[in-house]
């Protein structure tokens, strides 16, 4: 479930609307308070987060909140939307942990894309952990066959 948090009805409503056309899932509130709420009983897969919940345009409410939403749960990945963006704000946005940053009016593509693409990354599996030997396992290397050039200074290969 993607949860949309903007204080203007009509960027929720047209945020819906372009999200479940495209096949997810999503819900929207208005407000800080009831987006932690939220978040707290349902945990969505994506967040689309407005910077700006009152006639303030420095997006301190929404860097507020995103501060908010890591400390509870510092893996949701968030996408920030502001039609009052900056440089310096996307910046600091990322810096506390936003996947990406859209200004408005948005192009539907490049949102939808940036969803796309965050969810994705948000379901590959981490590699971690994988030794030589299940990798040899897996996959038969028997059949690679690679030559080192010789080095600059003499006629042995590199690293002999």
């Amino acid at each position: 479930m993607i949860l949309i948090i903007d204080d203007d009805i009509a960027v929720r409503t047209s945020l819906l609307l372009l999200l479940r056309q495209e096949g997810f899932e999503a819900s929207a509130v208005g407000t800080p308070e009831k987006a932690m709420e939220t978040i707290s009983q349902t945990r969505p897969d994506l967040i689309l987060l407005d910077l700006n919940f009152s006639n303030r345009t420095t997006g301190e409410e929404g860097m507020a909140l995103l501060s908010r939403i890591k400390q509870y749960d510092q893996t949701l990945p968030v996408i920030l939307i502001t039609g009052w963006g900056s440089i310096e704000l996307a910046v600091q946005g990322m810096k506390l942990g936003a996947a990406d940053f859209i200004t408005k009016p948005w192009s539907n593509d490049a949102l939808l894309q940036s969803v796309r693409t965050v969810l994705a990354l948000q379901n590959k599996k981490p590699v971690r952990g994988v030794t030589r030997k299940q990798l040899d396992k897996d996959f038969d290397f028997r059949q690679i066959i690679g030559k080192t050039p010789p080095c600059c200074r003499c006629s042995k290969p590199s690293g002999a």
